[in-house]
């Protein structure tokens, strides 16, 4: 089967050949050729509309998603959601021609932009979304960082989605190529001295890097078939620490977060590292407890109806003046009342929801109240729509929140609730006993502290929080530097106490107890 890409608005153009196979969603072949620029897609949700492509010759039939989704004269002009069609659809003879604008084309590998030849260092974070890098001499002067899209986004933006993906060995040998050449894209950049790479992912990012069986966490009991704490050795690359991976859920970012932290912080004290899988560790004198909970893509924008990753025209952050309720994104200063937004960041449903909270306008079960005393909140609701059982509110930036994206809010915030409940009771302590709470990971940098606890995420008896950032980094770059501690380190945390939360008997239950706003004590 041939699919020929071309560009609505540029010279870009590129031909896939491929062989049609059953259950393969069209966005996958796209976004995982390496052709396109990576992108995070919702799993075939109907929700992002990131996938969306123009047929240029006969398109298929629009699928209700797309009805719903897209607008008729869209739908009139050929476009469709790739994500909502497979390749069976069409015959192996077949060819396809797809229009997409010229900028979803991937750009030309960079020249180095570092020209030194000191010998140097390279920390490499494979987060789910986002692929984050730092690069050292050897006497730790900074030389160069960046970060990208993870390129497996075109599976789905949360590690679930690609898990299952991989359980086909094809596919997953796919995912591993993408982040392979990922990071060879990254080493174009920097000096021709690169004596190692220190790793820092999840277990089931490790595990993907590496080509290596994930079946034992697609299903209970979930266990995992590489321990970490080694070096692999591949031509054309330096060599490469895997970090120890504790549990199958608890992998060396949180480990590496925690080598960030040992030597300065004072016990007890706990570390979250935030993403679509959210990582804790909590540090006594005595003991280190580690534990993991799926927070879902939420954490990161996507699969919300407005959801974005953050950038340039995205609000992150809603506030209310004299004349009402309006979006802000903090990265430009530009404030949105009128004028089109491009989406909500997660840090900015955040936000949001607290506002909303504090104003009286929901309440603490996640519902839009029917009446309300303030003038500004009467305003606000005043505004809500209901079409059949949906329920959404319009918001300045052109932009709405819907009851979907605050039960998503609601179950993200249960999941983290439980984690800090459970290792506060493995460890026998409550919330103001913590000297500090410390918020790693992209999300934990830029969310609000104020929003995370009107909303409930953290005790009001918590005495200090701090944003950390991303501590799984730091604690690479401070490997890379020293790996003579990697013996230390691996010893350390194979004395750690793991926390599998969704085994426990109770989970369920607890989830349920946490699905309301404001409610941790």
């Amino acid at each position: 089967m041939r699919i020929e890409l071309v560009a609505t608005d540029g010279p870009s153009h590129c031909v896939l050949t491929i062989s049609p196979q059953p259950k393969t969603r069209l966005s996958q072949v796209l976004w995982l050729g390496g052709d396109l620029s990576p992108r995070l897609l919702c799993a075939g949700l109907g929700f992002c509309g990131r996938c969306l492509v123009r047929f240029c010759g006969k398109a298929p039939q629009p699928t209700p998603k797309e009805e719903d989704m897209l607008e008729r004269s869209f739908l009139a002009q050929g476009y469709r959601l790739a994500c909502e069609h497979y390749l069976e659809q069409w015959g192996a003879e077949e060819t396809l021609v797809l229009a997409l604008p010229e900028a979803a084309f991937a750009k030309k590998e960079q020249t180095p932009s570092v020209r030194s030849q000191r010998p140097c260092v390279l920390a490499v974070d494979v987060g789910t979304s986002t692929i984050c890098w730092a690069c050292q001499d050897t006497a730790g002067a900074p030389l160069a960082r960046g970060q990208t899209i993870n390129p497996q986004g075109g599976v789905g933006s949360d590690l679930v989605s690609r898990l299952q993906a991989a359980r086909d060995p094809a596919r997953r040998k796919t995912l591993s190529h993408r982040l392979w050449h990922c990071l060879q894209g990254i080493l174009t950049q920097l000096p021709l001295g690169v004596e190692r790479i220190v790793l820092a992912a999840n277990t089931g990012m490790t595990l993907l890097f590496l080509d290596e069986d994930i079946e034992g966490l697609c299903q209970a009991p979930f266990h995992h078939s590489v321990p970490g704490n080694m070096w692999i050795e591949r031509p054309g690359f330096p060599p490469i620490y895997i970090p120890p991976l504790p549990g199958p859920f608890i992998g060396s970012d949180i480990v590496l977060g925690v080598l960030s932290l040992a030597k300065e912080a004072r016990c007890p004290w706990l570390l979250i590292d935030l993403g679509t899988n959210a990582e804790f560790a909590l540090q006594t004198k005595d003991q280190l407890f580690l534990t993991s909970v799926p927070m879902g893509p939420a954490m990161e924008g996507i699969g919300m109806r407005c959801g974005q990753s953050a950038g340039d025209g995205v609000i992150n952050r809603f506030f209310v003046d004299h004349k009402g309720l309006a979006g802000l994104c903090t990265e430009t200063g530009e404030i949105y009342r009128e004028q089109k937004a491009v989406g909500i960041s997660a840090t900015g449903y955040f936000s949001l929801l607290a506002l909303l909270l504090g104003l009286g306008v929901v309440n603490r079960d996640g519902c839009f109240v029917e009446t309300a005393t303030m003038p500004v909140a009467k305003r606000i609701l005043d505004k809500v729509c209901k079409q059949g059982k949906r329920v959404f509110l319009p918001l300045p930036g052109d932009v709405f929140l819907d009851g979907f994206d605050i039960e998503a809010c609601l179950e993200v915030k249960a999941a983290f609730c439980i984690a800090i409940q459970a290792l506060l009771e493995a460890a026998h302590l409550r919330p103001d006993a913590l000297a500090t709470v410390y918020l790693g990971g992209a999300l934990g940098e830029h969310v609000g502290i104020a929003d995370l606890r009107a909303l409930g995420f953290l005790s009001k008896a918590v005495r200090q929080i701090v944003s950390i950032g991303n501590t799984a980094l730091q604690g690479a770059l401070a490997l890379a530097l020293h790996p003579e501690e990697s013996a230390a380190l691996a010893t350390s945390i194979a004395k750690a106490r793991c926390i599998p939360l969704t085994e426990h008997p109770r989970f369920h239950e607890r989830f349920v107890d946490n699905m309301h706003f404001a409610c941790m004590v």
